[in-house]
């Protein structure tokens, strides 16, 4: 399988798993339809991070971050969107074929040496830079 083709599949069991994924890192309480905790992203005394098993989503009410099961590692472990579909894939047993994982890295290295090699952009306005 591709890693395109992985994408989809990972989406779905990782939304079917929601619950079990972001209990690994935080822990969770169940409340009414709702597991509950406090947001891993800001620090606050009451919980206002919700995750809802039935669609397969988290949002905090309070710093207003939301996502599935993907965003949730991809932001709290701090991996790139690849990293988490190979990371997922392995936990879902899907075999992801070497030169599909080649080829992204190629893509990231040459998006990495592209940012490296340009001059960070001026933040000037027009009238400060009329003046210099």
């Amino acid at each position: 399988m591709t890693f395109y083709e992985a994408i989809p599949h990972v989406r779905e069991a990782s939304r079917n798993d929601i619950i079990e994924i972001i209990s690994e890192r935080i822990p969770l309480k169940k409340s009414g339809r709702y597991f509950e905790a406090c947001c891993p992203f800001h620090s606050e005394k009451t919980a206002s991070f919700k995750v809802h098993e039935i669609k397969g989503t988290y949002k905090c009410y309070g710093c207003d971050a939301w996502g599935d099961a993907i965003s949730f590692v991809e932001f709290y472990d701090g991996l790139t969107f690849n990293e988490v579909i190979y990371l997922l894939a392995e936990r879902y047993h899907l075999s992801i074929s070497n030169k599909s994982r080649k080829r992204s890295q190629q893509a990231i290295k040459k998006k990495t040496t592209y940012f490296q090699d340009t001059p960070p952009l001026s933040l000037k306005s027009s009238r400060q830079r009329k003046l210099s």
